[in-house]
């Protein structure tokens, strides 16, 4: 017998990913009986039992978060709405419990521990938080194109001060599986990221989820993902006063017991020490000791903190050890590298491909930025030191980076980097590591100079036939 959920919309938002969406909309709706399933698409995506509204192709995630945040609301008749998408979608439906219906929003627990942890924006959401941000948008605008993380972490205290609700982590770990397990064996509602697929699919479903995402030039690179694992987090598994007895009791014989549980660390301190660790880890492999300055992070350090990017791009990522301070202090990293060495690939990989919220391009810049809008804080320079290269990089990114946001990069003790960046950059600030950073703003000089040139291009077909 199907599980119903009359007073839930089944929502599917997808502009990319096509047909992968109309596997994922038919899978959740296999065990499932919504009040209403809508799918919103550039094109129909046909499913039985499903509604096709049209909307854009957007060309960036922060366009598709505008409408989520200020139109979807609109077309939610029922008190709640599920959200998946192309890589998320309903797997177990003996892990749902009416308990759920009793907060506004429940979504996979991040790895983060204060209290901020819940969760991930393939969610289950009630239609009056959704109404609530879309009608006080000046008290909650959408400031970022992470729009899980604004209601989850930046508006998460002010919303609950309005009387919205949010479970406890281990609730939410029973709804929804992203970055964090309880356990290798434990069961979830739904799940979200495609390097999950191993965990709902096998056989024959998992090749052609597979087949599909090398087919797809918008996500191909996610293939190299799946051989990630979601981070064990005990603290998930351990027994919460707030839950129901007659849970704790079922669950038990799989539970470690809480008194030979290894303490967990809290994320601050598992940042601090990773960060005491990086602050001595050399950058590059090349000779040099510990008073090589430019090999070494604290002067990245004082940028980060003069910055406080929350969304960074990396343009050069090598080793990663640079990528690796950038996932401990930012909500989302992108790493952009074509890393033809696969040695240091493998290296990066180890070392930060376990964060959850790092994406990576296996690219050269700037074809790898075309699938960007504006929508980092930070863009950090990294790769080619040549003249040409560094203006050629810093001009890409002035187009991914919001108009308040930084340019920065590395190496502006090499003259050619030095001579790039002041050709297009006014006053830009050094640091010791030989890290530079500006807002991201052309330089006047630069500006005139291109629209001079534009003129007399311009200006020459009428010269000639004079």
């Amino acid at each position: 017998m199907k599980l119903r959920l009359p007073d839930v919309t089944l929502v599917m938002i997808d502009t990319q990913c096509h047909e992968l969406a109309r596997l994922a909309m038919e899978d959740s709706l296999r065990e499932v009986e919504f009040g209403d399933a809508v799918i919103f698409s550039d094109e129909p995506i046909e499913v039985a039992g499903t509604r096709w509204v049209k909307v854009p192709k957007w060309p960036n995630i922060a366009e598709c978060s505008h409408f989520m945040w200020y139109e979807l609301p609109n077309h939610i008749q029922t008190k709640w709405a599920i959200n998946i998408q192309w890589d998320s979608w309903i797997v177990d439906t003996g892990c749902w419990t009416d308990e759920f219906l009793q907060y506004d929003y429940v979504g996979a627990p991040w790895w983060y521990n204060d209290n901020l942890n819940v969760g991930n924006g393939c969610a289950l959401r009630s239609s009056a938080l959704m109404r609530f941000l879309q009608t006080n948008k000046e008290c909650f605008p959408l400031s970022m194109s992470q729009e899980d993380h604004l209601i989850g972490r930046v508006y998460r205290a002010a919303l609950e001060q309005k009387g919205f609700k949010w479970p406890s982590e281990k609730l939410a770990s029973r709804f929804s599986l992203e970055c964090t397990r309880p356990s290798q064996d434990s069961r979830h509602f739904m799940f979200h990221d495609s390097f999950n697929f191993p965990f709902a699919l096998e056989g024959e479903r998992l090749a052609e989820r597979i087949r599909l995402m090398r087919a797809n030039p918008a996500i191909a690179r996610k293939v190299a993902e799946l051989s990630r694992q979601p981070m064990i987090m005990p603290r998930l598994a351990t027994p919460n006063p707030d839950d129901n007895p007659i849970d704790q009791a079922e669950s038990a014989n799989t539970r470690p017991n809480a008194t030979e549980m290894t303490p967990v660390p809290t994320f601050r301190e598992f940042q601090q020490a990773r960060v005491n660790e990086l602050l001595t880890t050399k950058r590059c492999l090349y000779s040099g000791d510990a008073t090589d300055v430019h090999n070494f992070l604290p002067g990245l350090v004082e940028l980060i903190l003069r910055a406080m990017p929350r969304s960074v791009i990396e343009i050069g990522s090598d080793r990663g050890v640079s990528t690796e301070l950038f996932l401990l202090t930012a909500a989302r990293v992108v790493a952009v590298d074509p890393w033809q060495n696969e040695n240091s690939f493998q290296e990066f990989a180890n070392r930060c491909a376990g964060y959850p919220h790092l994406e990576i391009i296996r690219e050269r810049c700037p074809e790898a930025l075309e699938r960007f809008g504006a929508e980092f804080d930070l863009c950090y320079i990294d790769a080619d030191h040549s003249y040409e290269a560094v203006r050629r990089d810093i001009i890409a990114c002035i187009r991914i980076v919001k108009p308040n946001g930084w340019l920065a990069g590395h190496d502006y003790h090499q003259p050619q980097v030095e001579r790039a960046v002041r050709s297009l950059i006014d006053a830009p600030i050094s640091f010791r590591d030989g890290s530079w950073l500006a807002a991201n703003k052309l330089s006047e000089r630069f500006l005139a100079e291109q629209a001079l040139t534009a003129t007399v291009s311009n200006d020459s077909p009428s010269l000639v036939l004079a």
